[in-house]
């Protein structure tokens, strides 16, 4: 996906490049507009530094921020802990409104998309919240934790 979004940078740089020098001679106004000459302002150098610079930006946005403690976590164990330790009280019937959103505020969504990942082996779904990721955790332990039950006869 990133090497179709450097193509398109290259193709739309290559394409204003061309335009702009071609904005430049005499015969310009046989092929365009005025208001489309008016839009050929920037050199092509300015196009080519705004597209770094909105390409590091993305980057930046795009990173998912966890913090150092999460990152150590590997295994479904390790999740299973840190979810019953920090997480579970978010799924209690009876929790307060207040305590419930200091915790979730104390997570981020990249933080839980990494925990997802660990459990499940595919990224969390891109329209999904904080809490309903949570509750598919839950789930997944809750279902885990049935199966064991119900096979510790055979």
């Amino acid at each position: 996906m990133n090497n179709n979004f450097d193509n398109i940078k290259k193709d739309l740089i290559s394409l204003y490049t061309d335009i702009y020098l071609l904005s430049k001679s005499e015969v310009a106004i046989n092929f365009f507009s005025k208001d489309v000459l008016k839009k050929l302002r920037y050199k092509p150098e300015e196009i080519v530094k705004a597209f770094e610079i909105s390409n590091d930006a993305m980057t930046e946005k795009s990173k998912p921020k966890v913090k150092k403690e999460i990152m150590k976590i590997q295994t479904k164990e390790q999740v299973l802990a840190y979810f019953k330790e920090y997480l579970m009280p978010i799924c209690q019937p009876d929790i307060r409104e207040e305590d419930k959103n200091s915790i979730l505020k104390n997570i981020t969504l990249g933080e839980i998309k990494y925990l997802y990942k660990i459990i499940f082996d595919i990224p969390l779904p891109t329209k999904c919240k904080k809490i309903d990721a949570i509750y598919k955790i839950k789930d997944f332990f809750d279902s885990e934790e049935r199966t064991a039950d119900l096979t510790k006869y055979f």
